[in-house]
């Protein structure tokens, strides 16, 4: 749909058959970063998906090259708010993905935001390092 226009990379350091991820974690990351971050700019973009273990904890990056975000949307965000400017239009997707995390493992887990104007926007989800028999206890 967007041909040359959005590239990504993708880079797991972690053996992904043991890694287990929430269900749709991934896809409001990436439509957020294609929709509000790349197309706005209007010239082409790339989105970096990076995996790895950090401390016993998996790091899971949502990075792109786009337009950012702004210091009163991330302040709302770490708020716990919805960083939408438009509050008669939700846009949840981040929203969701954020308190997901923190209802299904607590404390010591969850999202950041970093994000320069201009620059780009770098989502960091820490996520516990959870291996494929562990799902069936």
């Amino acid at each position: 749909r967007f041909g040359e226009r959005i590239r990504y990379e993708l880079n797991c350091k972690v053996e992904q058959e043991l890694v287990m991820v929430p269900a749709f974690t991934f896809q409001p990351l990436v439509e957020n970063a294609i929709l509000h971050g790349i197309l706005p700019t209007e010239a082409s973009g790339k989105i970096w998906i990076i995996i790895q273990k950090q401390g016993g904890k998996l790091c899971v990056m949502v990075k792109d090259e786009g337009i950012g975000v702004s210091k009163e949307q991330l302040k709302r965000f770490k708020q716990g708010e919805t960083m939408a400017e438009n509050k008669t239009r939700k846009h949840i997707g981040v929203e969701n993905v954020r308190d997901r995390i923190r209802y299904l493992y607590g404390e010591g887990f969850g999202m950041e935001i970093q994000s320069t104007q201009g620059k780009g926007t770098t989502v960091i989800l820490t996520l516990p390092v959870k291996r494929a028999e562990e799902k069936e206890r």
